[in-house]
């Protein structure tokens, strides 16, 4: 509250020296709240950010029920982080009065805090506490507010809140029961953490791959030795033993084949291929890792360049194969 205090002196001395006109000293006020809240002022203020809201608690009675709600520590996140996206500073209403559009906007709000609640009826009192986590995602707050030049009171000229616009979304509602209790009563249930613990689920191990042989065949030795430097380097950004090594000579393939089935002397072709072949080996590293690094290989194979994994998985002896 004493931030707030402090942002409106600042914006009436600013309106007093400088006769708002525009939206430079409207910016500037805005970047003073700002550091004052993240920082402080020495003596004055302490920092703001987070916001810390005032504790409050509501008690009422209703048809012989008893309530009671208490809500504590309520913190509100990342409220320094605005960005004003429209100002505009007119006086066409009047002239010993400013009017101001504005246009805030924050991208992420997080407001937090505990509470507890009771509710009495016929001598039985139920109740718990527990913890809420509230996300609200693209926050702008528009509207217009109008500001009165100083001495202008007895004109019957007043600074009011002409309107304002606030549009949000709720990204994320988290709410942790810490207890539920019921007293006095003929029933009752224990809280959460004295309940019966629940069995874990079985994790099934993670396999153990002992190799992971690539072989990579490419009809182009340019695109196969850029090919497998990227193999090698995406091995050694995991963690994992890698060596390469390729073919000295590529494999050729001929085929003859005839231009005219019928003269066979000068209507003769020959055709060669040749096959380049590299190879990357992984050596210990687990199934899921196994899985990761093949997928992110595969999604970058070039055009045509083949690919063959082989896997060499480390297994327990079967039980009847174990020495008695």
């Amino acid at each position: 509250m004493k931030g707030t205090i402090l942002a409106v002196l600042l914006f009436t001395l600013f309106s007093n020296s400088f006769a708002i006109n525009d939206t430079d000293v409207v910016y500037e006020f805005v970047n003073c709240t700002i550091r004052a809240m993240t920082s402080g002022i020495e003596g004055l203020v302490p920092p703001h950010n987070p916001l810390h809201i005032r504790n409050f608690n509501i008690t009422a009675k209703i048809l012989g029920l008893s309530y009671h709600i208490e809500i504590t520590n309520n913190v509100l996140a990342h409220l320094v982080d605005v960005e004003l996206r429209q100002v505009d500073v007119t006086t066409y209403t009047n002239p010993d009065a400013l009017n101001i559009d504005y246009d805030i906007y924050w991208k992420v709000l997080n407001f937090t805090g505990d509470y507890a609640w009771s509710v009495e009826f016929l001598g039985a009192e139920i109740g718990g506490n527990g913890s809420y986590s509230i996300a609200f995602d693209h926050t702008d707050f528009t509207g217009l507010f109008n500001l009165t030049k100083p001495g202008q009171a007895d004109k019957g000229i007043k600074t009011h809140l002409d309107d304002f616009t606030l549009n949000v979304s709720v990204k994320e509602v988290e709410n942790i029961i810490r207890q539920s209790l019921l007293r006095n009563g003929r029933r009752g249930f224990a809280t959460l953490p004295n309940a019966a613990p629940q069995p874990d689920p079985v994790q099934e191990a993670d396999k153990l791959i002992k190799t992971l042989e690539l072989e990579i065949r490419s009809h182009e030795p340019a695109v196969l030795k850029s090919y497998c430097k990227f193999v090698v380097t995406t091995g050694n950004h995991f963690g994992i033993d890698t060596k390469s090594w390729s073919l000295r000579k590529p494999v050729h393939e001929r085929y003859t084949v005839l231009k005219s089935v019928h003269i066979y002397k000068k209507h003769r072709v020959q055709y060669e291929k040749r096959t380049y072949f590299g190879f990357v080996q992984y050596s210990k590293l687990t199934g899921s890792t196994a899985d990761t690094l093949l997928e992110y290989v595969e999604r970058n194979l070039p055009e045509g360049v083949s690919l063959k994994a082989t896997k060499v998985e480390v297994q327990q002896i079967p039980d009847h194969l174990k020495p008695s």
